[in-house]
């Protein structure tokens, strides 16, 4: 039964399709073309940068790979609107293919090994430190075209400012409260994704037990475990994982926060936040305290 409702849950929550992949407008794939089908002028990492510091623009990262069929829908449905190229031109324009192996280093700056989805869109400021990320649905979801445009344009707006802004989103708490993660900002935030009938997900709360008791003291470092299964009520949480209920926050995905960040379908998933809401770690599969302390050391000193 609990693998029926494991697939059952996979089917909701995975996209359709792989997150690696799309062809440029002229089938490259190193992404360094300056005419393409999107009508926005790229151009390759070395060149943007140089050009970011030699102009004082902003820059635009756009992470993608030839294959497959997000990153193409994205270029036609999203980056070839016509409002969206007419702000790119303020904009130093990067294209990066995660698939060049001449761009692992590039990779690595930006923590793609912590946050391995694409399409990804980051924002540079002046100074080409990450103001922002945008990834996968958050840059292309196929339900709603038009809110994936009008939220590009609204963070490319937003990115004129040359301020760093964070992620936010709301989830319910077990009182039936709403709370939202900008309510946490200052801190480290780490959402753990997670059911009832999850055993390794009791398992990640033993290891995030550890990590709580280890910054307990320094006040830098906010847990919150979210049930993404609808079916789990409050009650259920609290007979399942009461030995932490009352140490750090739980509640329930009341408001889509599975759809955006348990990208694999598989659940437990984390996803951590610096304070000031950027995202810097979405990945499935149970982590050990031991690595999170090796994230969260970098996370909380930044």
């Amino acid at each position: 039964m609990k693998k029926a409702i494991s697939l059952l849950l996979v089917g909701l929550l995975l996209l359709s399709g792989s997150l690696t992949g799309c062809l440029d407008g002229n089938g490259n794939s190193n992404g360094n073309n300056n005419t393409n089908e999107t009508g926005i002028q790229w151009k390759d990492y070395k060149t943007g940068m140089e050009e970011v510091n030699e102009t004082g623009k902003q820059a635009i990262l756009y992470f993608y790979s030839p294959k497959s069929q997000m990153c193409k829908y994205t270029e036609q449905k999203i980056l070839s609107n016509s409002q969206v190229e007419e702000k790119a031109k303020d904009f130093v324009m990067v294209k990066i293919n995660v698939d060049d192996d001449n761009n692992r280093g590039i990779l690595s700056y930006f923590r793609f090994e912590y946050i391995p989805y694409i399409p990804t869109i980051i924002f540079l400021n002046k100074s080409g430190i990450e103001m922002h990320r945008l990834i996968a649905y958050d840059v292309y979801n196929p339900d709603d075209v038009r809110g994936s445009i009008t939220n590009l344009l609204k963070n490319m707006d937003k990115a004129k400012n040359d301020e760093i802004w964070g992620d936010d989103f709301a989830f319910q708490t077990l009182d039936g409260s709403t709370k939202h993660l900008s309510d946490f900002r200052g801190k480290a935030v780490i959402i753990d994704l997670m059911a009832t009938w999850c055993g390794p997900c009791r398992m990640q709360m033993n290891e995030l037990e550890k990590v709580l008791s280890h910054y307990k003291s320094q006040d830098v470092l906010q847990i919150i475990s979210i049930d993404v299964d609808s079916r789990d009520t409050p009650d259920a949480i609290k007979s399942t994982f009461g030995d932490h209920i009352n140490e750090w926050l739980f509640g329930m995905d009341k408001y889509g926060v599975a759809k955006r960040l348990v990208l694999e379908g598989a659940i437990p998933t984390l996803a951590i936040y610096d304070r000031y809401g950027r995202i810097m770690y979405l990945r499935p599969g149970l982590v050990q305290s031991q690595q999170l302390f090796t994230i969260l050391t970098e996370i909380i000193l930044m």
